[in-house]
């Protein structure tokens, strides 16, 4: 049974549903004009951010493991930096967005990027 790639709701039975081409160069249909839209400015704010949230993450990747092997206050800034990094840019797997869709993988992301904070500040104590 197809679902909505935005809101994940069951599509209904009409001929013609909105379409969105995404990254790989697959369609995934949407429930109303309106998911679509949501979904298509999503997949827009991707495509303009992916490079950067990429660099983010490596550079917040090597400070933890810089900073796990000497400085652990340094580990610190950089798990409260990827957990900041995550609730901006909350981009999730194509399987997550399968398995919950758009919306609700974006909630899922932004709240484990606010846990990721919440590790760093108990590097803190």
């Amino acid at each position: 049974m197809e679902k909505c790639c935005y809101c994940n709701k069951k599509l209904p039975e009409k001929e013609e549903l909105p379409q969105i081409l995404v990254e790989d160069n697959r369609v995934r249909l949407c429930c109303d004009e309106n998911c679509a839209q949501q979904a298509q400015a999503f997949l827009q704010y991707y495509e303009r951010y992916k490079g950067l949230f990429a660099v983010l993450t490596v550079f917040c990747i090597g400070f933890m493991i810089y900073g796990s092997v000497g400085n652990l206050r340094l580990c610190q800034y950089a798990f409260l930096a990827m957990g900041a990094v995550i609730v901006v840019f909350p981009f999730c797997t194509p399987t997550s967005i399968d398995l919950w869709g758009l919306k609700r993988s974006k909630v899922i992301g932004r709240i484990l990027g606010v846990l990721v904070i919440l590790v760093g500040f108990l590097f803190a104590s």
